[in-house]
């Protein structure tokens, strides 16, 4: 195993950018396969790209092989709709696909890490890269919070305590003494667009039986742009457990759109 290169399936969002970007200022070669429709080679410079349809496990395995990556980290959000997604799945997946669709995030997620570590590419994590970007406990930005918030903070605490027991979402928001709005396999950003009006609260945490290796819960500037939109007064994430990405834009974006942003 070359110990400075490492493979990267690189799906949609800022943060396999970002990591790529991290990697290479450590001075690790990194390999890129790109997810067709979600990531594109101009995003990723000085690093070596190449774009794999959804589901192509054991050409990309064989490209990191190539390239002596036998190590890899998964990053970055999947689309997959009927009719809209191109999926052309290997033979690694064709038993897979009614998981592709109807199944939960981990036990998907766990599945295409399999698939490599069955093609010789072990999927690893990338936080002792990045272990800067999972805040510890405190305040982080924007204004300081008041009873009326900390009440429903306590509250959004002890139900997504409960929530992430399943294999469902990371995220509730609490809005007054009775809403709470939960997560689903569409994310964060529809949640917060549910919120039936000012003063709620959003509370994110890492699920019971999440692997992060590859599935991370984390926030940044879109959540934080969502969330003001929408009312909300403060984003509450579990301390050193959710990543927040692009943290100096995240917390001024708190600071000027007047949310809250701490961790618990």
């Amino acid at each position: 195993m070359t110990a400075d290169t490492v493979g990267l399936v690189a799906g949609s969002g800022a943060y396999p950018v970002l990591l790529s970007r991290r990697l290479l200022q450590q001075g690790i070669n990194v390999v890129v396969a790109g997810v067709s429709g979600h990531a594109v080679p101009a995003d990723f410079p000085g690093c070596q790209f190449r774009i794999f349809p959804v589901g192509q496990i054991q050409a990309a395995s064989r490209w990191f092989r190539d390239m002596t990556a036998l190590r890899a980290v998964l990053a970055g959000g999947i689309k997959l709709r009927f009719g809209q997604t191109a999926i052309a799945p290997d033979r690694s997946l064709l038993l897979w696909l009614p998981l592709l669709f109807f199944g939960g995030d981990d036990k998907r997620l766990r599945y295409i890490a399999g698939a490599f570590e069955r093609c010789g590419v072990r999927i690893i994590s990338p936080r002792a890269w990045i272990d800067d970007w999972f805040p510890g406990a405190g305040h982080l930005a924007g204004p300081s919070l008041n009873r009326t918030t900390a009440q429903l903070l306590a509250r959004g605490v002890a139900r997504c305590r409960a929530f992430v027991q399943a294999d469902v979402g990371q995220s509730v928001v609490v809005h007054g003494t009775q809403w709470t709005g939960r997560e689903n396999r569409r994310g964060t950003d529809k949640l917060l667009k549910t919120v039936p009006g000012p003063g709620a609260v959003l509370v994110k945490m890492k699920k019971q039986t999440q692997d992060v290796r590859f599935d991370i819960p984390a926030i940044g500037p879109g959540t934080v742009e969502t969330a003001a939109q929408m009312g909300v007064r403060l984003v509450a994430v579990e301390a050193g457990e959710v990543m927040v990405i692009s943290q100096e834009k995240t917390f001024q974006l708190c600071r000027d759109l007047n949310v809250s942003l701490m961790a618990f």
